[in-house]
């Protein structure tokens, strides 16, 4: 069984690990999306999509490799960056 996430026409395939497979609790990965330049819009939707009860570790903003940034963890412990 899986999920998909449709990132504007990508699709994100998510699933548990197989139950014979070691499990490890805690963020121990990250979603990045890189949308390209001028597609700062979407940074902006995905953060309002993803802001609600989330610990924000970067505040949407620039930083040294991009104009418009963010980096949280999402209510569901997922940590995400979103960039242009």
């Amino acid at each position: 069984m899986h999920a998909e996430l449709n990132v504007y026409g990508q699709i994100l395939a998510v699933s548990e690990a197989p139950e014979n497979e070691e499990r490890i609790t805690g963020t121990t990965m990250q979603f990045c999306l890189h949308f390209g330049e001028g597609k700062e819009e979407l940074v902006r939707k995905a953060y309002d999509v993803l802001k609600d009860n989330a610990k924000i570790l970067y505040p949407l903003g620039p930083c040294p490799f991009s104009k418009l940034m963010v980096g949280l963890i999402d209510k569901y412990g997922v940590s995400w960056c979103i960039f242009v």
